[in-house]
């Protein structure tokens, strides 16, 4: 492993969202451990966080806390012109504008937020709006990214949408 990465566990394995459930918590310890990733001003949960520094990692410009109009604040999106996403009113959030359309609407669904059936009908709507705008809505679940397949299942749907991370000679 080199020298740069941390093997400390990540700050986040003792916070409520995820010390409720060992084996959560053990997963996230895990699978953070060389990688210490950051929260960004915004992020509203691990999974998020996670997402975020993997889809960075691989060259991708996510951002976090997105209003979007007729559909509502998704954890991340990714577009092919991220500078037309602008900073929002509220300290962390951001407002995608008609500019950055089409966009990939990127939200990572841990089971204790999206497990009722009013929420299940309501992230159904607000796909249906998503998908009435242009945008792409994309569901990773707390498994998906806790396991680290965040990359692996973005790229192919972001390629379709011609987003692609920023790669350059010597990167790897």
């Amino acid at each position: 492993m080199p020298s740069s990465l941390s093997t400390r566990p990540c700050a986040w394995d003792t916070q409520p969202a995820v010390s409720w459930n060992p084996r959560c918590r053990a997963r996230a310890t895990h699978r953070c451990a060389p990688y210490s990733p950051r929260p960004a001003r915004g992020a509203r949960s691990l999974l998020e966080t996670i997402a975020r520094y993997d889809l960075k990692q691989a060259g991708y410009r996510p951002v976090a806390a997105v209003m979007v109009d007729g559909v509502g604040e998704v954890d991340l999106v990714l577009s092919r012109r991220p500078q037309a996403i602008v900073p929002g009113p509220a300290d962390g959030t951001h407002v995608l504008t008609a500019a950055a359309c089409p966009a990939l609407l990127i939200e990572t669904d841990g089971y204790t937020y999206h497990s009722s059936r009013p929420d299940w009908h309501s992230d159904h709507l607000r796909d249906q709006a998503a998908l009435a705008r242009s945008h792409t809505p994309l569901h990773l679940t707390s498994n998906q990214v806790l396991d680290r397949d965040t990359v692996r299942i973005v790229s192919s749907v972001a390629r379709r949408l011609g987003i692609h991370p920023d790669v350059t000679p010597g990167d790897f």
